[in-house]
């Protein structure tokens, strides 16, 4: 059984690329190539749909993920300590579970990077580790000078999973645990002869670590993105994918607060600036980029904003994407009920 969980496009949306699991007696991540349909088979997207790669996991229940990172030559899966129990899975409707009942966390197991060569499908033999996280989204990943930096919204354990049931959100209750952007940076020339115990990241001003142990896996440590304070967080992020997904970037958006505000996100700078309305709860940044831009945040970002009160209508807000300020806002004449994802087309 194969179970499609996220996908995410190439810079000129010709192909896609997805990934999803198959559990039974042996379970495997796959990662699916979907190119263009042919002429005329525009109802049929999955028509020459193939797997071009295969995971091996590290337990007999595949972890769970919501996205995957890749950059011009490489996919990158990461493993987290937190399972799917296939029992409770195929039993959940005689016991009632519900999705994340099924969720077995072990905060004692490492989180492991899975680098996958997108030209033929093999994943490197080197392990590369890091202490237990959990994440739903990835930010960018890109190549630079025999490194793999990659850039996600993590939080410190899975708890977020069940701290969001409604009636733990109704009764005011905050994250035990904030999203923060981090970044690791993966070493890409280890061999036999590589040093122990030495920090082997030489990318310059990165606060990074990574450092080869006996077992001759890579033990990987973050560093922040942005110097977000500690009671603030970032999720939900975006880039301009139609330029930088997969490249080195310079900005991204994001939710920032409790769901409270917008962030834009300077990566090089490690600054941010922010857009808040107080009683309102904006959904994720979308970017749109100007035609023919030529720099990396030259267009709008839009977010659908759902209000508190009777006298604030929810309203699509429109901003700068280069100063952050407000262009416009559209109301409308009721309360639009919230939302995570947003989606832009143009005809």
């Amino acid at each position: 059984m194969l179970i499609r969980l996220w996908l995410i496009p190439t810079q000129i949306l010709m192909e896609h690329f997805n990934m999803g699991f198959k559990y039974g007696r042996t379970c495997s991540y796959n990662i699916i190539k979907i190119p263009q349909p042919d002429q005329g088979a525009m109802n049929k997207p999955y028509q020459k749909a193939s797997i071009i790669g295969t995971i091996a996991p590290h337990t007999r229940h595949p972890s769970y993920f919501h996205s995957f990172g890749m950059t011009e030559k490489y996919f990158i899966f990461v493993e987290q300590p937190v399972i799917i129990n296939i029992w409770k899975a195929v039993t959940s409707k005689l016991f009632g579970y519900a999705f994340a009942d099924m969720f077995d966390y072990h905060p004692e197991w490492p989180t492991r990077f899975h680098i996958i060569n997108r030209e033929t499908g093999e994943a490197m033999t080197t392990a590369y580790i890091t202490d237990s996280l959990f994440v739903f989204h990835h930010v960018n990943a890109y190549e630079k000078d025999d490194h793999l930096v990659v850039d996600m919204c993590c939080y410190p354990n899975v708890d977020v999973v069940k701290e969001l049931y409604l009636n733990d959100v109704q009764a005011g209750k905050e994250l035990s645990g904030l999203p923060k952007p981090w970044r690791f940076v993966l070493p890409l020339k280890i061999t036999d002869s590589t040093p122990v115990g030495e920090n082997l990241v030489t990318l310059k001003d990165s606060k990074a670590t990574a450092v080869k142990l006996d077992d001759g896996s890579i033990h990987c440590t973050q560093e922040m993105i942005i110097d977000l304070q500690p009671d603030d967080s970032a999720e939900l992020p975006r880039i301009n994918y139609a330029a930088v997904n997969g490249k080195e970037y310079k900005y991204a958006y994001s939710i920032g607060g409790y769901f409270s505000s917008l962030l834009k996100w300077d990566v090089e700078e490690r600054s941010y600036k922010e857009w808040k309305f107080e009683n309102g709860y904006p959904s994720e940044p979308i970017f749109v980029p100007k035609p023919n831009a030529t720099r990396e945040d030259e267009g709008v970002v839009l977010s659908s904003v759902m209000t508190v009160g009777e006298n604030n209508p929810s309203f699509l807000l429109i901003l700068d994407g280069e100063s952050f300020k407000e262009i416009a806002r559209a109301k409308v004449p009721m309360h639009i009920t919230y939302g995570l994802h947003g989606l832009f087309e143009t005809d």
